[in-house]
């Protein structure tokens, strides 16, 4: 669900957490990737055609069996709260689909810079979910704002883990910020290569 600035103060939203692979979710994903083949040309969105490939029906049912395979915790976090880096225009769906996969409700932030690059694939998995995916759709947001410190503290209290992509300085932001005692982050650093 797409949520404008004006709208966050105001807007309640709701979690509801799924089974890790939950056939919804699987359905949902394998079905973005056939929606994703027919509504971008692939030469012209090679980003855009490698997420296709990776949300297909091969990969994402090779993906649940390995899960259920590990000795991993099977239960979803709750809420996610994804600060998606600007520069990369698929980085975003990538950490919504593993999170979706586990299980949990989401909350996207997308920057103007980001709605730039990615409108067309927010639209495109939007859609999707209101159309099709119901559940899904009540429960995952897309949120729509720039910097501002009374949203940010707003989703940071609510979340029940935050990922964070960006620079040192973005990591150290929020970090500063107050979250639940039981929060948990992962956060993306800057990296440089030689």
């Amino acid at each position: 669900m797409i949520i404008s600035e004006k709208e966050i103060f105001d807007f309640k939203f709701k979690s509801k957490q799924f089974a890790p692979f939950d056939d919804s979710i699987c359905n949902f994903v394998i079905h973005l990737s056939k929606t994703l083949f027919s509504n971008f040309d692939q030469r012209d969105h090679p980003d855009i055609t490698t997420l296709a490939f990776f949300c297909r029906k091969a990969n994402i049912l090779n993906l649940k069996q390995e899960f259920y395979k590990s000795k991993k915790i099977r239960k979803p976090l709750g809420v996610i709260f994804h600060v998606p880096p600007n520069n990369i225009a698929t980085n975003f769906a990538y950490s919504l689909i593993f999170s979706l996969l586990l299980g949990n409700t989401n909350i996207m932030r997308i920057s103007n810079k980001l709605l730039e690059n990615s409108g067309k694939l927010v639209r495109t998995i939007d859609g999707l979910m209101k159309k099709k995916y119901k559940k899904l759709y009540k429960n995952n947001f897309f949120v729509f704002y720039n910097k501002s410190h009374e949203i940010n503290l707003k989703l940071n209290s609510i979340c029940d883990g935050r990922m964070i992509w960006g620079s040192n300085e973005t990591v150290k932001y929020f970090k500063k910020i107050s979250t639940q005692p039981h929060t948990k982050d992962i956060f993306f650093y800057d990296r440089y290569s030689i």
